[in-house]
């Protein structure tokens, strides 16, 4: 197969203007997805942006490479786009993208066209192919340097282009980047080139898509004076316990990889000590990656806990509230009903709804915070950080696990209603987080002090003392901060309730509802989520009053409405104003509308980088008052993801939710209509195309 075979002439596209990486990026999917390689291209969308925002794909010299691998893809292929303005890619010299080389690689078995695109991204470290296809000034003329470079390269495949220079030292690499699509490849290409002029002896292995080549032997590691990794990914590292290592990310070996060559041959290098599992991962918490920090670290692990909780609780979520919707249907009271001397709440009165409330609140409730917990901890320490992650973390939920109880059984007394209540009180959400953390950190301290063990100690190391050890520790520290989190949980309780009182619960649903709509799910976006999660998480639990239950699922429904209004609204807009958009901003506005009504907040985002302030405004103005006339409503909702599915689970009051959000997005399609200056004044007069709302154009 050769580069030409996964180019299509329709996916070659010059002079196009792109407002910002996204819209580059949306463009240029839309291009490949013209070509027939692409099922779902809002899928291929995400999955693109998504591997953007672990690194960039700017790969320096005004080039860029996005790539995204799915299911959603038929065949492997290239597109690509050259712009008429640089565009800012936050690439790895600073310098604005001209060129975009977008790759599609398909879920399946055959692995061929991962080689093709491994040779792509070598070749186009070669200053003559790279200048060559920038300075192209047609689609046909690009198209023709790609189908000469496959000639030339057909030449060289029979040559001896080895570098290995048998009387020098040898040095060793490994590549790896988290999708194994471009920057591997590239990494190894830049090293090889550079060994190459230095004459080093170099041995590369790469771990992409297609697994791991060129492998690197226990004879080669014995040999070796040094080892690079440039890896933004999971290495195996065990393996060069003892030998002299640079850890950099994958990124300094394709912008200095003269400089680690260097330092392999001359530098004196620290020698790698293996840590308690054989899979080290670069950058996750350990400190050593250039570029991160500490802070962004720990945000990584609480999100990497969130990730694997959010089913938990969406599952869970879901099933209570259909279980209250069958009792709501069948007509049981609100006060709940008491049956032979046994009081059933609301919700699992009937059998059916019983089953379903178990097994949401057991089951899907009941786990979310030791998996967020335990996931927290596996993010910091790998595996070993799971036991204690998930002990301590269900020690949190546990309220009579703690010191205030006993404390309290022995001095009160068992009579000692008031005090227990204090005192067994769950430490819930943020007491899972601290039990996660805790974990994490206690057990990385155990892998190092415990990394000299005998390798034949080792199994028993990592499967019986680190997790003994740890988990006794984590529950000696849950025994004592459960009561001071429980009365956290309890003083949010209270907050809630005062609030009402001081009739300021709608400020709290406008203010929750327009921090929502502020950056379409970035860090304010999530804190905002977390915090009425586990306002409602702590509400569900053994210390919530019924009225706090109530309160804070109303909240939960208007955090739902500020996910839905800005990608909903702005869709309105579109409809509403075309002149106050560009054709080809109008053209996702249906599918944005109904990605909104899902509950996915993000399609905003590209009409947002357009005009931040005047969008932002008008997105947090219409969630707020969709916020507050949800909580005027009545509005409650348990699970917190889903949009609209999350409204119509809870039966015939579902309308409320609806109406809220729809009044919300008019409200921002309205100000949107005001405030942004017409974009295509030809367009003034609303038509209809296909049952749509068209701007049409005067004759």
């Amino acid at each position: 197969m050769k580069i030409v075979d996964l180019l299509d002439k329709r996916s070659v596209k010059f002079g196009v203007d792109a407002k910002s990486k996204e819209d580059a990026i949306r463009q240029i999917c839309h291009l490949m997805a013209e070509s027939g390689k692409i099922d779902d291209v809002e899928n291929y969308i995400s999955g693109v942006l998504d591997r953007e925002d672990i690194a960039t794909t700017g790969v320096g010299n005004f080039i860029a490479m996005p790539h995204c691998q799915g299911d959603f893809i038929n065949s492997a292929g290239l597109a690509v786009m050259k712009f008429n303005e640089g565009v800012n890619w936050d690439s790895l010299d600073g310098e604005p993208v001209k060129l975009a080389i977008l790759i599609a690689a398909p879920q399946t078995s055959d692995n061929l066209h991962l080689d093709v695109l491994a040779k792509l991204s070598g070749m186009l470290m070669h200053d003559d192919f790279r200048e060559g296809l920038l300075n192209a000034k047609d689609e046909a003329e690009f198209y023709q340097r790609i189908v000469d470079a496959d000639k030339e390269e057909e030449e060289k495949a029979a040559e001896d282009n080895s570098n290995i220079n048998p009387e020098g030292p040898l040095i060793l690499a490994v590549t790896a980047c988290p999708t194994g699509v471009a920057h591997t490849y590239m990494a190894k290409e830049a090293l090889e080139t550079k060994a190459k002029e230095l004459n080093i002896n170099l041995k590369v292995e790469t771990d992409g898509s297609g697994g791991i080549k060129n492998e690197l032997t226990d004879e080669d590691i014995k040999k070796a004076k040094a080892i690079i990794v440039a890896a933004d990914a999971f290495v195996q590292m065990g393996r060069f316990n003892g030998k002299p290592v640079i850890e950099v990310p994958v990124s300094k070996a394709i912008g200095s990889p003269d400089v680690l060559l260097n330092s392999a041959v001359n530098d004196n290098i620290p020698k790698y000590k293996a840590g308690a599992s054989e899979v080290f991962q670069i950058g996750a918490g350990d400190g050593r990656m250039e570029g991160s920090s500490k802070a962004h670290n720990v945000y990584k692990h609480l999100m990497s806990g969130i990730s694997h909780m959010i089913p938990f609780v969406v599952a869970g979520g879901i099933l209570l509230a259909f279980a209250y919707m069958i009792d709501g249907l069948c007509g049981s009271p609100k006060d709940g009903l008491e049956i032979d001397g046994i009081y059933y709440a609301f919700g699992s009165i009937n059998e059916a709804a019983r089953v379903l409330h178990d097994l949401g609140a057991t089951f899907g409730l009941g786990l979310m915070l030791p998996v967020l917990g335990g996931f927290i901890a596996y993010s910091i320490a790998g595996k070993p950080g799971l036991v204690s992650g998930f002990v301590g973390s269900f020690a949190a939920t546990q309220g009579m696990y703690s010191a205030l109880y006993y404390y309290s059984l022995l001095v009160y007394g068992i009579d000692a209603d008031s005090t227990l209540q204090l005192a067994t009180s769950s430490a819930g959400f943020i007491g899972a987080i601290a039990a996660g953390f805790i974990a994490g950190y206690f057990v990385k301290f155990l892998q190092r002090k415990f990394s000299n063990f005998s390798r034949t100690l080792e199994p028993v190391r990592d499967m019986l003392i680190i997790p003994l050890i740890s988990t006794a520790f984590v529950g000696a520290c849950m025994f004592f901060l459960n009561a001071p989190f429980g009365l956290l949980n309890i003083y949010l309780g209270i907050g809630l309730q005062v609030l009402k009182d001081a009739n300021l619960i709608l400020l709290l649903a406008a203010l929750v509802s327009a921090l929502m709509a502020t950056d379409m799910g970035g860090p304010i976006n999530k804190a905002t989520h977390y915090f009425v999660l586990s306002l409602v998480t702590t509400s569900l639990g053994s210390s919530g009053t019924p009225e706090m239950q109530t309160l804070a699922c109303q909240l939960m429904a208007a955090n739902i409405v500020g996910i839905m209004v800005p990608p909903v609204g702005i869709a309105i807009a579109t409809w509403l104003f075309p002149q106050k958009f560009t054709a080809a901003d109008r053209v996702p506005s249906l599918a944005n509308f109904f990605i909104g009504l899902s509950g996915i907040t993000e399609g905003a985002i590209p009409y947002v980088a357009i005009s931040p302030v005047i969008f932002i405004f008008c997105c947090m103005t219409g969630a707020a008052v969709g916020g507050v006339i949800s909580m005027l409503l009545g509005m409650e909702a348990i699970a917190p993801e889903g949009g609209t599915i999350s409204y119509l689970v809870m039966g015939a009051s579902c309308w409320k939710g609806i109406v809220a959000t729809f009044a919300g997005a008019f409200v921002t399609a309205i100000l949107i209509g005001l405030l942004r200056k017409d974009v295509e004044p030809q367009y003034a007069k609303l038509g209809k195309w296909k049952g749509i709302p068209i701007g049409r154009k005067f004759k």
